[in-house]
């Protein structure tokens, strides 16, 4: 049985202060839906310091899409509401999103087929060649499954992560509002911790990626 309360000591700029916690409250916490993402942004903005987020550094991170929508700019990937769930996820501003190497394999809208969005899977591969030999970045997020299979990687769950060609890739669901996979809250949970680890590149720990903690 745990007490209901417990005293931590916090660290302050100048002196150690005590301050009351509700443990059973903590825990109610932790079991919400939204409750690991709201712990953790309280631990890092709320908690004077004591624990400093990883600055997301953008020159090291790229993010290819499928192609643009039907009213999108091809000139500017991820510039609509896709572009600005991938920023609410990935805990960043839009402008900082927009600071990453952004490109859709497919540069103009295809029109669309009975399940979604047609794809030029042979264009596609293509310009994913040309990204893994132009882009001087670390960390690579592919939206969706089409984007995956261009770059080579086929029959490879949502959330894995590769190390391969001296990068990190994220093999990420595609954001839009049509992809099944959003209508699990768990699902979107998984998706914004791992993003967000990814991206600040820290190293998942064993069994965070399966258990979804």
């Amino acid at each position: 049985m745990f007490p209901s309360r417990a005293v931590f000591k916090v660290a302050a700029r100048h002196e150690p202060r005590r301050e009351w916690v509700d443990l059973k409250g903590l825990i109610a916490l932790i079991a919400a839906p939204d409750g690991p993402n709201l712990i953790e942004r309280f631990a890092y903005r709320d908690l004077g310091g004591i624990m400093k987020q990883k600055k997301i550094e953008t020159h090291k991170i790229g993010l290819v899409g499928q192609a643009p929508s039907r009213r999108g700019d091809p000139r500017k990937p991820l510039a609509g509401p896709n572009g600005q769930k991938i920023a609410r996820l990935a805990g960043m501003s839009y402008d900082e999103l927009i600071a990453c190497r952004r490109k859709h394999l497919n540069t103009h809208h295809s029109g669309k087929r009975s399940k979604g969005d047609a794809f030029d899977r042979a264009n596609g591969c293509v310009n994913a060649g040309d990204i893994l030999l132009d882009w001087r970045v670390e960390r690579i997020v592919l939206l969706g499954k089409n984007v995956a299979h261009c770059f080579g990687f086929r029959d490879v769950p949502f959330l894995a992560e590769i190390h391969i060609y001296g990068r990190r890739f994220l093999i990420f669901p595609h954001p839009s509002g049509i992809n099944r996979w959003w209508n699990e809250r768990r699902n979107e949970r998984r998706a914004r911790q791992l993003l967000q680890r990814f991206l600040r590149g820290e190293t998942v720990p064993p069994g965070f990626r399966k258990s979804g903690r």
